[in-house]
C-alpha cells in the first residue's frame, strides 16, 4: 500500500511543482529519465520490489513512463532494470515479470 501512495504524493505534490516552476512536458519526461538513472543506479535492485506493492495495470503505466523518459542513448538502463526483473521470474517477484510479457512485450525484449 506504501508504494501506491508514494506515486500518489507525486503526482499531487511534483508535478504540480514542477508546473508550477515552467517546465513543459518535454522538460518534465527529461527530469524522470535523469531520476530513474539515480534511481536505477542506487537502488535498482529492489526495483521488483517496488513493483511488487502495486496492481498489475499500474506496473504497466509505470513501466511505460519509465520506458518513455529514458532517451534512447540510456536504453541500457531500461535493458538493466528488464534484465533484473526477467531474473527475478523464479523467484518471490515472478508475478511482475508476468505483467511485464503480456501487458508490456515491447518492453520484456529489452531484457538480455
Amino acid at each position: 500500500m506504501h508504494n501506491i501512495e508514494h506515486f500518489h504524493e507525486e503526482e499531487t505534490e511534483l508535478l504540480p511543482l514542477l508546473n508550477a516552476a515552467g517546465m513543459g512536458n518535454k522538460q518534465q519526461v527529461v527530469l524522470v529519465g535523469k531520476c530513474i538513472e539515480m534511481m536505477e543506479s542506487s537502488h535498482g535492485s529492489k526495483f521488483a520490489f517496488l513493483l511488487s506493492g502495486l496492481r498489475p495495470h499500474h506496473i504497466h503505466e509505470y513501466l511505460n513512463l519509465v520506458h518513455h523518459s529514458l532517451e534512447s542513448e540510456k536504453r541500457v538502463i531500461l535493458r538493466r532494470i528488464m534484465t533484473k526483473l526477467k531474473d527475478s521470474d523464479d523467484g518471490e517477484f515472478a508475478s511482475i515479470w508476468h505483467v511485464v510479457k503480456t501487458r508490456a512485450p515491447v518492453l520484456a525484449s529489452f531484457a538480455s
